[in-house]
């Protein structure tokens, strides 16, 4: 009776221990998985901030890209707009000076003119 009594008591002792144990192990991975499932939330909090960092990236890549055709169109145009300007300017010296040559010319017809008449 005494040897059951011992075997008994040793049973419930090895009993308790793995109970224990096992409760302390639910504890762990209870633990750890709201650990890893926190960790899963944030990591895709995170994912959805880059797919959006890079949505951004995106678009600004495109307006930057539009913005450097402007420039370079613009760039075009002020180039045109520089070389009429060149011409015009020709141009004006040109008429500039077919126009005092008239005007000489008209003097020195005027002063002929004068001349003849005091004569």
């Amino acid at each position: 009776h005494m040897l059951t009594n011992q075997l008994e008591s040793q049973r419930l002792y090895f009993t308790g221990r793995m109970n224990n144990i096992k409760r302390s192990n639910d504890d762990v991975v209870a633990k750890t998985k709201g650990e890893l499932d926190e960790a899963l939330k944030r990591h895709a909090e995170c994912k959805a901030k880059v797919e959006v960092a890079r949505d951004e990236r995106d678009l600004h890549e495109r307006k930057l890209a539009a913005m450097r055709k402007q420039t370079l169109e613009v760039g075009d145009k002020v180039q045109k707009l520089e070389e009429e300007n060149k011409a015009l300017q020709q141009e004006r010296d040109q008429l500039k000076a077919t126009i005092l040559e008239h005007m000489r010319k008209q003097r020195d017809a005027q002063k002929q003119s004068d001349e003849y008449i005091k004569d």
